[in-house]
C-alpha cells in the first residue's frame, strides 16, 4: 500500500495523469506567494513559571506523528506572551525547519504554540492537504538542496522562495482526498500489523517455554 502510495503521489503531484473531469492548466508558483509563513520561538528555561501551563508547545519532533494530537511539552500564557513562541490552529500545516527532523511535514489536529524550528504554513486560498502532500513528496528533494555540513537547514525565507506545481483547487482537493484515502488504509493495516506481531510474541512465550506443548 506504501508503494502504491507512492505511485499516486508520483502521478497525481506532478500532473503525469489528470482525474476525469479536471482539464485546467498547471502552474509553477511560489510557495510564499500562495500562503501566509511563521515559526515560533521558545520561552526563557531558565524562568519556570514560563513551562507546564496549559498551552501544547509543539517541537520539531513531534511532526513526526505527521497528524499532530498529543505533545509531551507545555508552556503557560505568560511564557506565550513572553517569548516568540506563536500560536497554531487545529488544522495548520506545518514542517520541521532543521535538525534531524527536517522537511517532515504535518497537520496539527490541536490548538498549540510552535517553537523556532517549526514553521506555520496557512495556504491563502488553496487546499491545505494538497499543499502538505506536495512538500511530503517534495521532501527528499527538499533535503538534499539545503544539507550543509551534514544536516539540512531550512529557513522561512527558503520554503518562501519554493516552487512547487498547483493545479485548479478543486482538483486539489480531489487529489488530496485520494491520499487521504489511501492514508488510511495504511493507518489501518499497520494497526492490523501490530496486533499480528503481537500474537506472535504470545505465541512464541507459550511455545518456546514449553508452557504449551504442540500435539504430535
Amino acid at each position: 500500500k506504501k508503494e502504491q502510495k507512492k505511485g499516486l503521489m508520483q502521478k497525481l503531484l506532478t500532473g503525469e495523469v489528470r482525474l476525469p473531469g479536471f482539464d485546467g492548466e498547471w502552474e509553477e508558483v511560489r510557495l510564499g506567494d500562495i500562503s501566509t509563513m511563521y515559526s515560533g520561538g521558545t520561552p526563557q528555561t531558565s524562568n519556570k513559571e514560563y513551562y507546564n501551563g496549559s498551552i501544547p508547545w509543539i517541537n520539531s519532533g513531534d511532526l513526526n506523528q505527521k497528524k499532530i494530537r498529543f505533545v509531551e511539552r507545555k508552556i503557560s500564557r505568560k511564557g506565550l506572551e513572553n517569548s516568540s513562541a506563536k500560536m497554531v490552529s487545529e488544522g495548520d500545516l506545518l514542517i520541521a525547519l532543521y535538525g534531524a527532523t527536517a522537511g517532515i511535514v504535518g497537520i496539527s489536529c490541536i490548538n498549540a504554540a510552535i517553537n523556532q524550528a517549526v514553521l506555520a504554513i496557512i495556504p491563502k486560498k488553496d487546499d491545505k492537504m494538497y499543499l502538505y502532500y506536495q512538500l511530503d513528496f517534495l521532501k527528499d528533494s527538499i533535503i538534499n538542496r539545503y544539507t550543509q555540513g551534514g544536516q539540512p537547514n531550512l529557513s522561512g525565507a527558503i520554503m518562501k522562495s519554493l516552487k512547487i506545481n498547483i493545479t485548479p483547487l478543486q482538483e486539489q482537493k480531489a487529489i488530496a482526498q485520494i491520499l487521504t484515502t489511501a492514508d488510511k488504509e495504511i493507518d489501518l493495516l499497520t494497526q492490523e500489523l501490530e496486533q499480528l506481531k503481537l500474537q506472535k510474541k504470545g505465541l512464541m512465550q507459550l511455545l518456546l517455554t514449553g508452557i504449551i506443548r504442540v500435539k504430535s
